[in-house]
This record gives structure tokens, sequence and C-alpha cells, in this order.
């Protein structure tokens, strides 16, 4: 997901964050370990996607709870910009993903999983 979009969002201590992807960025595992659990995520496991104003919702069973923390781990090095919002419902139910951010964000991530299907990074 390697985006460069003009707009930003701020971080905690209220210095801007550029809407752009840095995969050097990821440590502790091969940039191709990410790709692949990235696009077994959003092109095979999500069970429903929901258009949002600012990203995406993406429903998951609840049995790839740690695939989805693995990602959030690895994706919030690489794009900083990205506001990740898990839910985890009671009784086993289905988990939800919330993926958003500024303007520019939704785009970045459509891009993203543009680059998954056709294979790529």
């Amino acid at each position: 997901m390697d985006q460069h979009v003009r707009t930003e969002a701020a971080d905690a201590r209220g210095q801007d964050i550029p809407v752009a992807c840095d995969l050097s960025a990821i440590t502790g595992e091969p940039v191709e370990a990410h790709a692949r659990r990235s696009a077994y995520l959003f092109l095979q496991a999500a069970q429903e996607r929901q258009e949002l104003p600012d990203g995406y919702a993406l429903r998951f069973s609840p049995d790839e709870l740690p695939a989805i923390a693995a990602f959030i781990e690895s994706e919030r090095k690489c794009c900083p910009f990205f506001t990740f919002t898990l839910e985890v419902l009671p009784g086993g139910g289905p988990l939800w993903l919330r993926i958003t951010g500024p303007a520019g964000a939704k785009e970045a991530f459509e891009q993203g999983l543009a680059q998954l299907r056709e294979g790529g990074v």
C-alpha cells in the first residue's frame, strides 16, 4: 500500500502525518508476509465490507482475530495516518475492523486493495 497523497493527519503530539505509506517502516516480519496476510484478510476472509465516509468497515469471523491484530501491528507502522478500530462482539460474534483516516486515507486504502488484487504490494 505505497501511496503518496497530499493530505495530512496529526499524531498524538499534534505533528502532521502525511497520507503516505512507507513499507520500509515494517519491522519484525518481511514485507511479503504482511502483503500475503493483507491479501488473505481483505480478498478472502472479509465477510462483508461497508463503505464509510472516511474509510471502510470490514466484518470477519472471530477466528481471524490473530491475523487482524498482526495486520494492524504492521500496517500502523507503514501507514501511520490510518485509524484502526476493532470491535469484538460478545458471544463469539463477528469482528468489525474499521479503517478510517483523514482526507485521502480512504483512497489510499482503495489503491492498496487494487494492488493486492493485482498481486502486488
